[in-house]
């Protein structure tokens, strides 16, 4: 179901291992089902993952700063 967080997250990112699924189109699917639930700590928190696991290592500290945020983290590192 597309718009189900997790069930996106497993299935699309084992899609994109397997190089069937670019890594544009596993973000926009992730964003999407995060918009249905826009104050979710787990959305930011999946979609930095996968940001972290392609390098890119700013977005992936955005979206986990934001998810920690979310989750009631006492704000960002200072590292």
């Amino acid at each position: 179901d597309p718009r189900h967080l997790h069930a996106t997250y497993n299935l699309d990112l084992l899609r994109w291992r397997q190089g069937t699924l670019r890594d544009d189109r596993l973000l926009a699917q992730l964003e999407a089902a995060a918009a249905l639930e826009p104050g979710d700590a787990d959305a930011p928190l999946l979609i930095g993952l996968v940001h972290a696991e392609r390098g890119d290592d700013t977005a992936a500290r955005e979206s986990l700063e934001l998810a920690w945020g979310r989750a009631g983290g006492s704000g960002a590192s200072s590292s």
